[in-house]
Formats: structure tokens, C-alpha cells, sequence
């Protein structure tokens, strides 16, 4: 947050501000405010050209898809719904998405992972996407085929569901819909379920995190840490449940173009 005088005046997570802070930083005193012209622009919206539509359509065991490449880096966003259900990234984030494993279980070349927009007609679930991915890769002139190898992965084991936190303490979304903001170190969710939270914990370590359990109520998370072995000093100590490294199977996706 910037003051009147171009200093600034608080920084941090946005769900720490609170009505109190708000009104600590009104009621502290700060040089007079000075011109307009002379304040440190901080941000600069940058507006890309608007895209002609070229999308793609298809049609595969009663789902329908859309898809449409984009020329610009795009920002990996999913929202699913069951009218029309939207992702948009980098094709490696949306085959994550559809399939709901860590990005790096998509095993795609650099010089085919482009960005896209990509929907389907539906809500995305377990038993159908399969379908979708075959959608999404057909559209792209491309094909996915799975491997399977032993390798080390963290599995979270939930020991007492009485420490999670309530779902009631974030409210981001009035639709009670997931949603979350991350970085290094950090994850903060609001309505996660613990499937949710092993997906987004393996795209930040970059290491496969798998939940095997049959919990599935929603709840609010925050977790900060720097290391792994904070991570799970965290998760057993504030949310009762245990982090613990063996050796799996795990199933890759690799994505090849199709042979001519």
C-alpha cells in the first residue's frame, strides 16, 4: 500500500490486512502529499492485442471442447463448472489441470508447450478425463501416452481431521468455490480439499505429493515455510497431518505429436 507521500506504507499477504491496520496506517502522520506527476508509478497495465477468433471444435463420448491457441504467454487459470469448463496456460498446465496431477508428471518438449485457451461442456472429474485430455491433445495434433516407475514421493496421511482449520475463515468467493494464492514458500487456499492441496504443494516443491485417503471436506489452509522439513513440522503440528517420503509408483503423461 502506498501513502499520499509515495513511501510505502504496508506490504504483505493480503489476507493479513485487517480493519484495525486499515485504521493504524489513516491515523499515522506522513509528510504532506505531493504531486501526482512526481509519485513512483508502481504498475503499468499492459494491454495485448486482441486475438481473432481461430478456435477449434470437437467431439468425443457425448463432450464437446473448444480450443484456441494463443501467440502471447498466457497465466494458468481453471475454473470448472458444469455448464462450460474453462482452462487457459501453457499446454502442460492444462493438461495438469485436466488430469488433477503435479505439473511435472506432464512430460511435454519446450518447443510444443505453447499457450491456449480450452474449454469443455462440462464439470471435469475423474470419470471423464480421459476424454477430455484426448480432446485437448487431438485439437493440438497431438498424443499422450502414460508411463509408470517407482520413484520417491512424499505421501500426507491425515491423523486427526479435528485440527484442520475451518472452511468458514477465508470467505474470497461468495460462490464457496476453491481458491488460492501461492509463491515461493508460501500457500494460502481458501475451500481446498486435501486433493486439491497435494497438487499445489507439488508444483511449488516441485516433487510429487500424493493423498490417498477418502477425506474430502473442504477447508481453509496457510501454510509458510522455507524447507521441506519445515513443510512437515507444519502440516503435523497446525493441521494433523503427516508428511512421509517412500518410494511409489507414479504415472507420467508424455505428449508427442502425431506421426505422419
Amino acid at each position: 500500500m502506498i501513502a499520499p507521500d509515495g513511501s510505502v506504507a504496508w506490504q504483505g499477504m493480503p489476507s493479513n490486512m485487517n480493519f484495525d491496520l486499515i485504521a493504524k496506517l489513516i491515523n499515522s502522520k506522513r509528510k504532506p502529499s505531493i504531486a501526482v506527476n512526481k509519485k513512483i508509478v508502481t504498475h503499468k497495465e499492459v494491454l495485448l492485442p486482441k486475438e481473432k477468433d481461430k478456435s477449434l471444435t470437437l467431439s468425443l463420448a457425448n463432450m464437446s471442447s473448444k480450443l484456441q491457441k494463443s501467440e502471447h504467454e498466457l497465466s494458468h487459470s481453471f475454473v470448472n463448472n458444469c455448464r462450460e469448463s474453462q482452462i487457459v496456460g501453457s499446454f502442460k498446465d492444462i493438461a495438469s489441470s485436466i488430469l488433477q496431477v503435479p505439473a511435472e508428471n506432464v512430460i511435454l518438449k519446450d518447443e510444443y508447450n505453447k499457450y491456449a485457451y480450452f474449454s469443455v461442456d462440462t464439470c471435469l472429474d475423474h470419470s471423464n478425463k480421459f476424454t477430455a485430455l484426448q480432446l485437448f491433445v487431438s485439437s493440438l495434433n497431438l498424443k499422450y501416452t502414460e508411463q509408470t516407475a517407482e520413484k520417491d514421493i512424499f505421501e500426507l496421511k491425515l491423523l486427526d481431521s479435528t485440527m484442520l482449520w475451518s472452511a468458514q475463515i477465508y470467505e474470497w468467493n461468495e460462490d464457496q468455490s476453491t481458491s488460492f494464492i501461492s509463491g515461493e514458500g508460501y500457500l494460502q487456499a481458501d475451500n481446498f480439499q486435501i486433493h486439491n492441496l497435494v497438487i499445489q504443494l507439488s508444483n511449488l516443491l516441485e516433487k510429487e505429493i500424493v493423498y490417498k485417503g477418502s477425506y474430502n471436506l473442504p477447508h481453509d489452509w496457510n501454510l509458510s515455510f522455507d524447507t521441506i522439513e519445515n513443510l512437515i513440522h507444519q502440516l503435523k503440528d497446525e493441521y494433523g497431518i503427516e508428511m512421509v517420503a517412500k518410494k511409489m509408483p507414479s504415472t507420467s503423461y508424455v505428449i508427442t505429436p502425431v506421426e505422419k
